[in-house]
Parts: C-alpha cells; structure tokens; sequence
C-alpha cells in the first residue's frame, strides 16, 4: 500500500467520524402522553451505540408547544452515564423529575404532574468517549389533564355506551307493548261487533 492510499484511507475515516459515523439512531417513545394531573409520567429514549461506550451524556429539554417564541425550550437536566456505573445530574434536580441512565436507555420521571408540565420533551444523546456520536429523540408530547375533565371523558364514554343503547331498548319495549294494546284493543272491539251482530 503506498503512502498516498494511506494517507486517503486515514482521510476518509476521518471524515466518516466527523460527518457521516456520528449520528446516533434514537429512538424515543411514547410519542403522545396524556395523563392527569397527579399522576407520573414517564418518556422513555433508547438508541444502539458502536461499543465499547465508556461515557453517555443526555440532555432533556422541554419546549412550549403553545408558545409563538422561537426559543422556548428549557434545559431540564444534564445526565451523565460512566462506565464504571456512575451518574452524575446537573444541575442537581430542583423539580420533580427523577432521570434514569444507563448505557443504551434513558427515562424522564416526572412526579405529580401539574398543568405547566405540558409540552414537548426531547432527550439529546452525546457519545463523548470513545466515539463522539449525537442523536435526538423525535419529542414527546405532554398533555395533563384535570382530574374532572378526564372524568368528564370517561362519564360521557360511559353514556354513549350505556345509557344510550338502554334508552333504545326502552324506546322499542314501548313501541311493541304500545302495539299489543292496540292489536289487544282491535280484538276485543271486533270482538263485540261479532256479539251484537249475533245478538241481532
């Protein structure tokens, strides 16, 4: 192999590593969320990195979906994975997110949802060692409900599915009990026709 193949070969691999080799396939889940208010909530990022991974960084964010601005989103957390077992947060959680990281998974807790918690969460995923390689989650939407509007939901499902088809079967119970009366009627009165016609 001559210097120049060489040289093309390092410059390739070089070039793969910074531009094509890095990204990460990420893959986060669910992609809508709703939960009421109270309750956890939990998005879930997983992703395939070469091995042997000694250092993982994840990042979640938080984006206003309602929000016109441009730059709405709020750094939640930095998570930092080592091979050697240890996970370091930053800033140390002040919320109520718990983050749990391993070497190919990463969750977002967050405890006893409220109203503000909505919007979209994505995790950023950064390789830093052996192998710098990026990849971001697709987001996850947030919806928190009130517990009375959830309540609301599952009372109107309930009438569609109940009270409705009961009110149907009762509507027809009447319409046949109202037709034998009136057949029951129509006996007894062509009934008495035939008597007095006889009696004549």
């Amino acid at each position: 192999m001559t210097r120049q193949s060489s040289v093309l070969l390092i410059s390739l691999y070089m070039i793969c590593q910074a531009y094509l080799c890095n990204t990460l396939n990420v893959t986060q889940s669910p992609t809508r969320l709703t939960v009421k208010e109270g309750d956890r909530a939990i998005v879930t990022c997983s992703w395939n990195a070469l091995p042997p991974v000694t250092q993982i960084r994840v990042r979640w964010k938080l984006y206003n979906i309602i929000s016109a601005e441009r730059n709405n989103e709020t750094t939640l957390a930095s998570v930092l994975w080592e091979e050697k077992g240890t996970v370091i947060i930053s800033p140390r959680s002040p919320n109520k997110h718990d983050y749990i990281l391993t070497k190919d998974k990463a969750e977002i807790h967050i405890n006893s949802t409220r109203k503000r918690d909505e919007g979209m969460y994505v995790c950023e995923i950064n390789i830093e060692i052996p192998i710098l390689q990026r990849g971001q989650g697709n987001g996850t939407i947030l919806n928190v409900c009130q517990a009375g509007k959830v309540f609301s939901k599952i009372y109107l499902s309930l009438i569609s599915l109940v009270v409705i088809p009961v009110m149907i079967g009762m509507y027809c119970l009447y319409k046949i009990r109202k037709r034998r009366k009136e057949l029951f009627l129509d006996h007894i009165y062509s009934n008495e026709r035939v008597r007095s016609k006889s009696k004549e």
